[in-house]
C-alpha cells in the first residue's frame, strides 16, 4: 500500500465494530510501521482513521 490508494476492510477483521464499515472505502493518507491514516471516501465532513494495517486490502481498479 502506498499514500493515494483506495483500500476497504478485509471481510473478517480485527473488531467487532470494523463490521459496520465492511462496504465503505478509505484512501490512504500516510503509512506507519503498524498503522494507517485513512480518509473515508465520500463521507461528508471529512472522516479520518488511524488504524493497523493489517486490517485492510487493496481495492482492485481503484489504485494507481
Amino acid at each position: 500500500m502506498k499514500v493515494g490508494d483506495i483500500v476497504k476492510l478485509i471481510d473478517s477483521p480485527k473488531y467487532d465494530w470494523m463490521e459496520d464499515y465492511l462496504d465503505k472505502r478509505f484512501e490512504v493518507e500516510d503509512i506507519d510501521s503498524v498503522a494507517l491514516r485513512l480518509k473515508m471516501v465520500g463521507s461528508d465532513p471529512e472522516w479520518i482513521w488511524s488504524v493497523e494495517k493489517d486490517n485492510f486490502i487493496l481495492v482492485e481498479g481503484e489504485n494507481n
